[in-house]
C-alpha cells in the first residue's frame, strides 16, 4: 500500500522478431494452447506446502489473536503499514501505533492476518520502479499484449490484421517459433534499468497467454526454452540485476489464469466448483517461481474470475510470508480474488492508471507529523519522501505549469527554516532557493519561467530541511 511510489509501464512489444510473411490468413483465435496440462504433474512439494500452511497456521493460532487484537482500534491495514512506515523513517509514531510482529508471530490464511503484515520498507523507499511486457504478443507487435484474446472477434483490428499480412491456417501458436529474442543481452537491459534511476524492475514472467519466459515444469512445449528463443529468460536477467546492481531488486508479473489452458476452461464452465487449473497449474508455477528466483515482488493478474477460495491465493500468501525464501522483503500487489481489489493483498493498485484522489501516507510539516487522509489530489501532484540524514525531504512533482508562474500546492504546510528548489532550474540540480508564500489551503511558490528548466514534461520541487 505504497500510493508514493511510481511504477513507469515499460511496454516493450517489439524485440528483434525479424521479418514475417505477408500473405492473406484466415485466423483460428479459438486453437487451444498448446500446452500439455495433462503431463504437467504437480511436484510433491507444492502440495506439502500447502498442507504446512494450514497446520502452521492452526498451531499458531493463539498468538495470532493475541496480536490481532492489539490492532483492533486501528482503522485499517493502511494505517498499520502508514505508521510502520513512518517508524522505519524514525518519524514519532502516534500513540495507538501497533505492537511489532511477535517473533513466534505466522500469518494464517485470512485477510485479517494477511492485510496487517508490514509493507517491507524498501519499497517505499524505491520511490520508482520499471515494469516490462514482453512474451509471443511481441512477435506481431500490434496493438498489446491481448493480442490473441482481441483476436477471438473477427470485426476487430487484430483479426484485420491478420487477414492482411498472414496467411490461412496461421495459429496465435505459430508465433512462438519466432520469438528468438535473438538480440537480448541481460547485462544490457541491467545497465539501461540501473541508469534510469529506477530501483525496482518487474518483468512479465507469464500473461494470460500461459507462455512462460522460464522453463517451467509445468508449461509442457509452451515456455521459453521449449520454443522460440531457447532461454531461461527470467533467469538471465534476474542474474545479470543481482550481479551488477545490488541496489535494484528484482521483480515478476505472474497471471493467475490463462485465457485458453484446457483446464482453466473446465474449470469456469463448472463455476469454479473444480480447481484442477490451480492445483495442477498456478500454484506449482507461483512456487516455482519464488524457490527458483527469488522475487522480491510478485504483480498478480487475472484476478478478476473467481474468489480467493478457488485461486487458493491466501494460503499461498501465508506460505510465501512465513516460509519463503523472501518472506521477509517480498511485496505484493492486490489482484487475488474477484474482491480482492483494492481490498486485500499487499499494496492497492485498485485500477490500471488509478488516481486515489487522497494522501494516504502522511508526510512531515514543521517538525510535526500531519495526518493529511482527507487532503485531495488532482493529477497535477503527486508527493514522495526520502530520509536523508536526519532530515527528511519533500518531493512535490507536478505535469502542468502554471501560466502565471504561480504554483499554488495544497497540502503543505512549511516554515521559515526549510527551503524550496525547483529540480532542474537553469540547468542545475537544484540552485537558488524559490520564494512561497503560504495561502489558504497550504503554499504558493513563485516559478521561474519555463524556458528556464531542464524538462518540458513534469518538473519537481524539493522541500529541503523539513524536520530540521
Amino acid at each position: 500500500m505504497s500510493p508514493s511510489s511510481v511504477t513507469i509501464l515499460f511496454f516493450i512489444l517489439s524485440c528483434a522478431q525479424g521479418i514475417y510473411s505477408a500473405v492473406k490468413p484466415v485466423p483460428q483465435p479459438g486453437a487451444p494452447n498448446k500446452v500439455n496440462s495433462t503431463n504437467a504433474k504437480p511436484r510433491d512439494d507444492a502440495f506439502q506446502i500447502l498442507q504446512s500452511i494450514t497446520a502452521n497456521g492452526e498451531g499458531h493460532q493463539s498468538a495470532n489473536v493475541k496480536f490481532l487484537e492489539t490492532i483492533k482500534n486501528i482503522e485499517s491495514a493502511n494505517d498499520i503499514l502508514t505508521k510502520l512506515i513512518l517508524s522505519e523513517k524514525g518519524l514519532d509514531m502516534p500513540a495507538s501505533a501497533p505492537l511489532a510482529v511477535p517473533r513466534d508471530f505466522k500469518y494464517v490464511p485470512t485477510w485479517e492476518s494477511l492485510d496487517a503484515r508490514p509493507l517491507p520498507a524498501w519499497y517505499d523507499e524505491a520511490k520508482v520502479g520499471i515494469f516490462i511486457h514482453w512474451g509471443v504478443f511481441s512477435v506481431p507487435s500490434f496493438r498489446s499484449e491481448w493480442f490473441w484474446k482481441n483476436w477471438e472477434n473477427p470485426n476487430s483490428t487484430v483479426t484485420k490484421f491478420m487477414e492482411r499480412n498472414y496467411k490461412p491456417g496461421f495459429t496465435y501458436q505459430d508465433f512462438a517459433k519466432d520469438f528468438t529474442a535473438e538480440f537480448f543481452d541481460a547485462n544490457h537491459w541491467a545497465d539501461i534499468l540501473a541508469s534510469s534511476g529506477a530501483k525496482y524492475v518487474v518483468l512479465t514472467s507469464k500473461h494470460h497467454e500461459g507462455y512462460t519466459l522460464w522453463p517451467s515444469k509445468y508449461a509442457f512445449s509452451w515456455n521459453s526454452m521449449d520454443i522460440g528463443p531457447k532461454r531461461d529468460l527470467v533467469g538471465e536477467l534476474a542474474t545479470a540485476i543481482r550481479r551488477k546492481y545490488s541496489d535494484i531488486h528484482f521483480g515478476l508479473y505472474h497471471s493467475l489464469y490463462e485465457w485458453f489452458n484446457p483446464l482453466y476452461v473446465q474449470d469456469k464452465a463448472n463455476n469454479f466448483t473444480t480447481n484442477q487449473f490451480v492445483t495442477m497449474k498456478t500454484l506449482p508455477e507461483l512456487i516455482e517461481i519464488v524457490q527458483k528466483y527469488q522475487p522480491e515482488v510478485i504483480w498478480s493478474d487475472g484476478e478478476w474470475e473467481a474468489p480467493a477460495e478457488y485461486w487458493k491465493s491466501r494460503e499461498f500468501l501465508a506460505w510465501l510470508y512465513n516460509e519463503s525464501p523472501v518472506k521477509n522483503t517480498v511485496v505484493v500487489n492486490d489482484r487475488w480474488c474477484n474482491t480482492c481489489l483494492c481490498k486485500h493483498g499487499g499494496y492497492l493498485t485498485c485500477e490500471d492508471k488509478y488516481n486515489p484522489g487522497k494522501l494516504f501516507l502522511p508526510f512531515l510539516v514543521s517538525n510535526q507529523v500531519t495526518k493529511e487522509t482527507d487532503c485531495r489530489l488532482t493529477l497535477n501532484f503527486r508527493y514522495t519522501t526520502k530520509k536523508e540524514s536526519d532530515k527528511l525531504t519533500l518531493y512535490a512533482t507536478f505535469v502542468n505549469w502554471p501560466k502565471d508562474d504561480e504554483l499554488s500546492l495544497p497540502c503543505v504546510t512549511i516554515g521559515p527554516r526549510n527551503s524550496v528548489y525547483l529540480l532542474g532550474y537553469d540547468g542545475q540540480k537544484y540552485s537558488l532557493p524559490l520564494r512561497w508564500d503560504k495561502n489558504a489551503k497550504g503554499i504558493t511558490v513563485h516559478l521561474p519561467k519555463k524556458s528556464l528548466t531542464l524538462f518540458p514534461w513534469a518538473w519537481t520541487l524539493k522541500f529541503v530541511n523539513i524536520g530540521g
